[in-house]
């Protein structure tokens, strides 16, 4: 396995998701001039998996289902904030999710890996990204993911940024 290009403690300082909705464990590779991220998600004791799961098959096994795209809007996600879409501290929702296929109804592993890649971005407005998700080497699912920053209230200042 390649070790970690970016830990799961360093994804907490861009992406704000945690406990349940922490969905992304760490980045593998990042190449600007594809425009692409790799990153993935432990299954094995992953609590968040067997909630998913319309019956737990077993550790580490996951059924196919639309709730696994939100790994793909993580790494996206990750990726976007790193070049500053949107401007800094920037939250992102999803839009749409267009042709999103699996291609194994269930597999087991012990890593979901998806790789992310840049399609078209209109900054500040959205981003699509195109997506490929693995169980270790096997294809789960793939599709294009639609991103759009979201506004936020600055319960600070007690307005929208």
């Amino acid at each position: 396995m390649l070790p970690d290009l970016i830990t799961a403690d360093q994804i907490h300082t861009v992406n704000p998701q945690r406990f349940e909705m922490h969905q992304l464990d760490g980045i593998l590779s990042i190449d600007d001039d594809r425009q692409e991220i790799l990153g993935y998600r432990h299954l094995a004791d992953n609590p968040f998996a067997s909630e998913i799961n319309a019956k737990t098959v077993g550790q580490g096994t996951i059924q196919a289902g639309p709730r696994w795209t939100e790994v793909a809007a993580q790494v996206s996600a990750y990726y976007l904030k790193r070049l500053d879409f949107g401007g800094m501290g920037i939250n992102f929702g999803i839009g749409g999710i267009y042709g999103l296929e699996f291609h194994h109804a269930a597999l087991t592993g012990h890593r979901l890996y998806v790789l992310s890649r840049a399609v078209s971005v209109d900054a500040p407005v959205s981003a699509r990204m195109e997506f490929e998700g693995y169980v270790d080497s096997t294809p789960f699912f793939s599709g294009e993911i639609l991103l759009m920053p979201l506004k936020c209230l600055d319960r600070s200042a007690g307005r929208s940024v």
